[in-house]
C-alpha cells in the first residue's frame, strides 16, 4: 500500500492514520467534527449524504486502501427505529467513496459482538449471515453487523473483515467502565485488546493481504491471545486507577473466549500477549 484513506478519524482512527503517515504512507483521513491530527483531512458525515467535495477529494486521493473504523452506533437507536441498520447504510456510502477508486482493499473494523455467547471459544467461522440466521443467541445487533460486513464480502473488491474486542488504552481507561457494569462474572473470560496491538494487526493483516494476491478477503479477530477473569481483569483495573469502587455483583456466569489463533497463524506478533500486561501499560 501507499495511499491509505482512513474513514472515521476518532480515538482508533486518528492514531492509525498517524501510523501509517509515519511508516511513510499517504494518509487522507475523514472527520465528522473535530480534526484530527493528522495532515491531510476532510469533513465527512457518513449520517448524511455524500457531499460532491468528498467525493471529488477521495477520487483524486485514489487510496490503495480505505480503512473504515466508525461504531456501529446502534446504542443510539430508539425504540420505533429498531429495524433499521445505520452501519449498513454508513457502509453503503464508504463503497460508494470506493467506486471513485481504481479497485482499493477496502477494511471494515467490525466487532466481536457478532459472536453469541453460548460459544466457548469464538473463531471467525463460528458467525456469518448464512449460518446465524434463525439461529438462537444470535441478538440483533450480532444479525445487523453480521448483514453489514456481508454487504462487504459481496462487494467487488478484495477485502478484510477485522472484528475487534474491546478496545483499551489512552483515555480508555478499563476501570471507567466499571460503574457501568450491573455484574461481573469469575467465570468468564474478559476479550480485550490494546489500542497498539489494534493498530499493529490492522497494519499487518493489509500487508498480508497485500502480499497474498490469490487471496480475495479473509475475517479475522484482533483480541489479545490470553485472558483472565472478568472479575480479576476489572478488579485490577481498579487497583490501577487507586480508584475505591467496589465491583459489581460477582457472578460465576460462562461466556465466550474470543480467539486470536487465525491473526497469529498469519504471523502478527502482538505487543501485550496478555491482557494484564495491556492493562498495566494504560496511564491512568
Amino acid at each position: 500500500m501507499s495511499k491509505v484513506l482512513v474513514i472515521g478519524a476518532g480515538w482508533l482512527g486518528d492514531p492509525l492514520a498517524n501510523h501509517f503517515a509515519a511508516l511513510g504512507q499517504q494518509v487522507l483521513a475523514t472527520h465528522r467534527s473535530r480534526p484530527p491530527s493528522t495532515a491531510h483531512s476532510i469533513p465527512l458525515n457518513l449520517q448524511e449524504d455524500l457531499p460532491a467535495e468528498a467525493l471529488q477529494s477521495v477520487a483524486s486521493f485514489n487510496p490503495d486502501v480505505i480503512v473504515g473504523c466508525f461504531p456501529p452506533g446502534y446504542r443510539h437507536l430508539s425504540a420505533d427505529d429498531k429495524d433499521l441498520n445505520p452501519y449498513m447504510e454508513c457502509w453503503k456510502k464508504v463503497l460508494v467513496l470506493a467506486k471513485q477508486c481504481h479497485n482499493p482493499i477496502v477494511v471494515m473494523v467490525s466487532s466481536s459482538a457478532v459472536y453469541p455467547d453460548y460459544l466457548d471459544v469464538a473463531t471467525e467461522e463460528d458467525a456469518n449471515v448464512h449460518t446465524a440466521t434463525g439461529v438462537n443467541g444470535f441478538s440483533d445487533k450480532s444479525m445487523k453487523l453480521l448483514a453489514t460486513e456481508q454487504l462487504i464480502i459481496e462487494s467487488s473488491y478484495r477485502y478484510l473483515i477485522l472484528r475487534s474486542t474491546g478496545l483499551i488504552g489512552p483515555n480508555r481507561h478499563p476501570s471507567r467502565f466499571v460503574a457501568k457494569l450491573s455484574t461481573v462474572s469469575q467465570a468468564a473470560p474478559v476479550n480485550m485488546v490494546h489500542l497498539n496491538d489494534v493498530i499493529g494487526a490492522i497494519t499487518h493483516c493489509i500487508n498480508w493481504l497485500t502480499t497474498h494476491p490469490q487471496k480475495r478477503g479473509e475475517t479475522i479477530n484482533i483480541t489479545t491471545p490470553h485472558t483472565c477473569s472478568k472479575a480479576e481483569f476489572y478488579q485490577a483495573a481498579l487497583d490501577a486507577a487507586d480508584c475505591d469502587l467496589p465491583l459489581p455483583t460477582v457472578s460465576n456466569k460462562p461466556a465466550k473466549r474470543v480467539s486470536s489463533d487465525k491473526l497469529l497463524s498469519i504471523g502478527y506478533h502482538f505487543e501485550f500477549e496478555h491482557v494484564l500486561d495491556a492493562l498495566n501499560a494504560i496511564k491512568v
